[in-house]
């Protein structure tokens, strides 16, 4: 054979053994890619089933393969202790992070199982501490049964998952800070609370110390006053939302951007409470343009009025009295045989004012009141029988209401007309009609619920006169170099309380959703660490009670 020709011989072998190793690197590389797939989806599995995902792969496979289940199940858990020591962030991450769909659907059963039992449905009406530590007890046990391994380890995983589960719940409940549920029903009103007032008042650490920092820190230069502008745009749209729940009897249940559209969102005090007045006024006056009581009508009215004073249990003296007083004030309203709108308006209000007078005397004049209540509460009835389409009772609502939110705005005049929660709940007090004002001591009657909520949150916070802001400016326009010393807090308070406040919100709240995402896999897999340790030391202290008498008769024969 020529010499070129071994050379050529010689290439072609070299090139074949380069690519046999190129197709046994690519089989290597592809396998290591297929183990690595299947490590992530048994990792992720084991978080979505809470733990049993290495019992059901095994009954999968014993099932299709005819093999023993004992045998599968420990290759599963094998390959997964193997993959956690490999490469523990992946295995642990892909493994809580499996477990987040079954955290948010799983909720409804954890719920449920929370609510089985009146035991439990007692737990469920305490704290809200108490109920984390419920819910990761019941989260930590599922989690903990699913890592142990065999009857003796699924035992102690229950209980060592819950108790870890427990624990991590109360203390996530108790440090971590979240919105809070009154905080969230206040919000679906358009209220824009502060950072403090979402996160304080529901015994939870950090979210009391954020309240009280920011209580605490409202009059500091260049800290407090995006601070204080905040609370009082909180206070404007508490303001604006009574003043829309007012209103509804008459508008219906209006979206934000409809109320936005109805009264401008820039509407704050004064101008907000006039515009709504405007609304109200021009609704009424309409249709009180469009309602009236006919002859018929004034009979009825009268003979009714007269038929319910006579049951009255009172004097006939004191019954005469009464008829002759709604009489004369029936007949002042009558015109060519009618009673227009406005004329009935006037009576009904000329009705209060009477009953007004006998509430302010004593003994049995306040029984007559009553009587003289349940008469105007007749007429309106009277007239919707004779004008069955009119809205007349929700305008007298409505009414009712912005009433009230007239005379808390009278009491926050040195604040341009925004009134605080306590302004608010004074004058709904005070335009209680109820003998004894037992409306407000029942905590009943109209926008209460709104105010009482309000107040929990917001508390009677009132804006200051800003005498040290005033004076700030003043020592910035004299020596405006003092005002560098302010910008740093100044635009970090801005930002914390302006438009990046929702975001600066959700981040406080990571950890708190963090820890409740990762708490079932936690509590599971500390559990399985703990209690190993235990099956093994106990393992080891029977070995060693079946070898020491072995060694001590080993000891005896010596001697």
């Amino acid at each position: 054979m020529s010499e070129r020709s071994e050379i050529e011989k010689k290439i072609k072998e070299i090139k074949n053994k380069i690519a046999n190793l190129e197709k046994k690197e690519t089989k290597e590389v592809n396998k290591s890619n297929s183990s690595l797939t299947k490590d992530l989806i048994r990792s992720t599995g084991q978080g979505l089933t809470f733990g049993f995902g290495d019992e059901i792969e095994a009954g999968y496979k014993s099932l299709t393969r005819g093999t023993s289940y004992k045998d599968e199940v420990e290759q599963a858990r094998d390959e997964l202790s193997r993959f956690r020591k490999e490469n523990p962030l992946l295995a642990y991450g892909s493994e809580i992070a499996g477990s987040i769909p079954t955290m948010v659907a799983g909720g409804l059963g954890v719920r449920a199982v929370q609510g089985a039992g009146k035991g439990l449905q007692a737990v469920n009406k305490g704290s809200k501490v108490g109920q984390a530590v419920k819910s990761g007890a019941i989260q930590g046990s599922i989690y903990g049964a699913g890592a142990g391994e065999g009857v003796e380890g699924k035992a102690l995983g229950t209980v060592t998952g819950g108790a870890i589960g427990g624990v991590a719940g109360g203390v996530t409940a108790k440090i971590f800070p979240k919105t809070t549920e009154l905080a969230k029903k206040l919000m679906k009103k358009d209220v824009r609370l502060t950072t403090g007032q979402a996160f304080g008042g529901e015994s939870n650490i950090t979210g009391n110390v954020i309240q009280n920092i920011e209580q605490s820190t409202s009059s500091l230069v260049g800290v407090g006053s995006p601070i204080q502008t905040a609370r009082i745009n909180a206070l404007s749209d508490f303001n604006r939302a009574v003043i829309k729940e007012a209103l509804e009897p008459v508008t219906g249940v209006l979206s934000k951007k409809e109320f936005n559209n109805l009264i401008q969102k820039n509407l704050k005090g004064n101008e907000l409470f006039a515009r709504a007045d405007d609304i109200l006024t021009n609704a009424y006056n309409k249709e009180l343009a469009n309602v009236s009581l006919g002859v018929d009508g004034v009979n009825t009215l009268k003979a009714s009025i007269i038929q319910n004073v006579r049951n009255a249990n009172t004097s006939k003296s004191n019954k005469s009295k009464v008829v002759k007083e709604i009489t004369n004030l029936i007949n002042g309203k009558i015109e060519n045989g009618e009673i227009s709108g406005l004329a009935f308006k006037e009576l009904q209000r000329d009705l209060s004012q009477l009953s007004a007078s006998y509430k302010i005397s004593q003994g049995g004049d306040i029984f007559l009141a009553k009587i003289i209540d349940n008469a105007k509460k007749n007429a309106g009835d009277i007239l919707q029988v004779y004008n069955p389409d009119s809205v007349l009772k929700n305008l007298d609502l409505s009414k009712v209401g912005m009433s009230a939110i007239q005379n808390a705005v009278k009491k926050a005049d040195k604040t341009q007309g925004i009134f605080s929660t306590g302004q608010f709940l004074s004058a709904l007090k005070q335009n209680d009609r109820s003998i004894g004002k037992k409306m407000t001591a029942r905590g009943e009657g109209f926008l209460k619920d709104t105010g009482d909520l309000a107040n929990q949150i917001m508390g009677n916070y009132l804006p200051d006169s800003g005498t040290a802001n005033r004076l700030i400016t003043g020592n910035i326009s004299v020596d405006p170099i003092k005002a560098l010393a302010y910008a740093p807090a100044t635009i970090g308070s801005e930002l914390a309380y302006g438009p990046t406040r929702s975001i600066i919100r959700g981040l406080l709240q990571t950890p708190r959703l963090g820890s409740y995402i990762s708490r079932p896999t936690t509590s599971g897999l500390l559990s399985s660490t703990i209690n190993q340790g235990l099956l093994n030391r106990g393992q080891q202290q029977w070995q060693y009670q079946i070898i020491k008498p072995q060694h001590q008769a080993i000891q005896l024969s010596m001697v």
